[in-house]
């Protein structure tokens, strides 16, 4: 890499150093994510979320890392909720099967 870092000219070593500073930053982040999302939802709830026990009930429930903070909407496919993992908060949509 100090070789082709040598043969380029000023301005394309200072793109790199720029996308070297990117690549630090994206590296970062994936090490702060963590397990999120490693383990589907669904899977860590087992029979917990058939369809009778769907709904507003599941507010307050804490769902492998996923806490349930607020039912969004619901319709044919499912329900959307609002969720905290780790720090954020995100929308996750509970399919029915």
């Amino acid at each position: 890499m100090l070789l082709e870092c040598l043969e380029h000219r000023p301005q394309q070593d200072a793109q790199r150093v720029r996308r070297l500073r990117e690549l630090e930053v994206l590296l970062a982040a994936h090490d702060e994510a963590g397990s999120f999302i490693e383990s589907p939802a669904l899977e860590l709830a087992g029979p917990n979320l058939t369809s009778k026990a769907r709904g507003a009930t599941l507010v307050g429930q804490q769902i492998g890392g996923y806490r349930i903070l607020s039912l969004l909407g619901a319709g044919g496919m499912g329900e959307v909720y609002r969720v905290r993992a780790d720090r954020r908060e995100i929308g996750c949509l509970l399919i029915r099967v």
